[in-house]
């Protein structure tokens, strides 16, 4: 709302995913009321939506993800996929 004060936006980005629905609530119905566009950071929520990570992975000393294992938003995301995880079956996409 703030940066579209002239009127003059045309897309919006935003961080939204199946762990983050935050933008449920304001962003999207304000994209749809002025008819901007959307463009999505993070589907994937930075790789965990993969099912890649679990509570035992670890980074390297060198990778920018190397602290994630002790961050308590990484933790809760994992518990949240393990949670999705149980609802889907193998012979569903």
């Amino acid at each position: 709302k703030h940066f579209n004060q002239d009127n003059d936006l045309d897309v919006v980005q935003f961080d939204y995913s199946i762990l983050n629905k935050e933008p449920e609530k304001d962003i999207l119905p304000y994209i749809e009321k002025h008819n901007l566009g959307a463009v999505i950071r993070g589907p994937l929520k930075m790789g965990i939506l993969t099912g890649k990570f679990n509570h035992e992975t670890q980074f390297p000393d060198d990778d920018l993800r190397k602290d994630w294992p002790k961050e308590k938003w990484f933790k809760d995301s994992l518990n949240k996929v393990e949670k999705l995880r149980s609802l889907v079956r193998s012979n569903r996409s």
